[in-house]
């Protein structure tokens, strides 16, 4: 009876012990399915788990999305503010412009021009300028051809023109050696003759020179170009051609593209006197 009663009371101890076990360790009741799922559904993304390795201990596991994390930060370093980065891209797409040639080097650039010019060399015209020459007062016959070389200006017979990339450069210089005004009274010297003042004539009596532009300022033939010259940076050179009753007055400007010198712009003012 004893042993019976015994084996009763034993029994009765591992089913309240398995009870326990089922609602938790701490003899509280199971958490109700529907409240752990919601309060899975509201912790929030950025929280991690750290499931317990097969001996027991938490291990550590990256968190997923959560650049925001004090950990993260440290490890990213400090985010910068809109208006730094503002300021930095602004900084950025500053580029100082290039310094203008020497002398030496402008004067040659010039007059590597004018005579690539007076042989009709377009190739060697397009070498020394830049892919954004500009050539104002150049003079062309009336007809088709000369209308798609540029547009008037507030002179009679004189054309405007830019040139905006390597293609349109090609087309403007091989309209400028179509002047043949300008082209045939190019005196033929050699790039080391060209006089800074007006000196002997070349061969079939043409005379020519080529001087930097001082500050005393433009002969009365180009004073109309005073404000477009002002403008323009670079080394500035000034030449005259004479050839029987044909005058021409221009001003070259030269700068630096890619380190190089480059004629960029060309104003000129041709005319026939009889």
């Amino acid at each position: 009876m004893t042993s019976d009663f015994a084996r009763i009371r034993i029994f009765g101890i591992i089913v309240l012990m398995s009870g326990c076990n089922r609602s938790g360790t701490d003899g509280a009741p199971a958490p109700d399915a529907s409240a752990a799922a919601a309060t899975a559904s509201a912790r929030p993304a950025s929280v991690g788990r750290t499931p317990p390795t097969a001996s027991g201990a938490v291990r550590s596991v990256p968190l997923v999305g959560t650049s925001g994390s004090a950990s993260a930060r440290k490890a990213e370093g400090p985010v910068p503010s809109a208006a730094a980065s503002s300021s930095g891209s602004a900084s950025a797409n500053l580029i100082p412009p290039e310094s203008p040639p020497d002398p030496i080097a402008a004067r040659k650039t010039a007059v590597s021009w004018l005579a690539a010019l007076a042989r009709e060399d377009r190739e060697a015209v397009v070498a020394h300028s830049s892919s954004m020459l500009t050539v104002t007062g150049f003079r062309l016959p009336s007809g088709p051809e000369r209308e798609a070389c540029g547009t008037d200006t507030e002179r009679v017979g004189e054309l405007t023109s830019r040139a905006t990339d390597s293609e349109t450069l090609a087309k403007l210089v091989g309209c400028v050696v179509k002047d043949l005004m300008l082209v045939d009274a190019i005196p033929r010297y050699s790039l080391g003759e060209w006089p800074e003042e007006e000196s002997a004539p070349d061969s079939r009596g043409r005379v020519g020179y080529l001087k930097p532009l001082r500050s005393s300022g433009l002969p009365p033939r180009l004073q109309r170009y005073q404000t477009q010259i002002s403008a323009e940076a670079g080394a500035k050179m000034m030449f005259y051609l004479l050839d029987g009753g044909i005058t021409a007055y221009g001003v070259i400007i030269v700068r630096k593209v890619g380190g190089e010198p480059r004629v960029s712009a060309v104003f000129l003012d041709e005319r026939f006197q009889e």
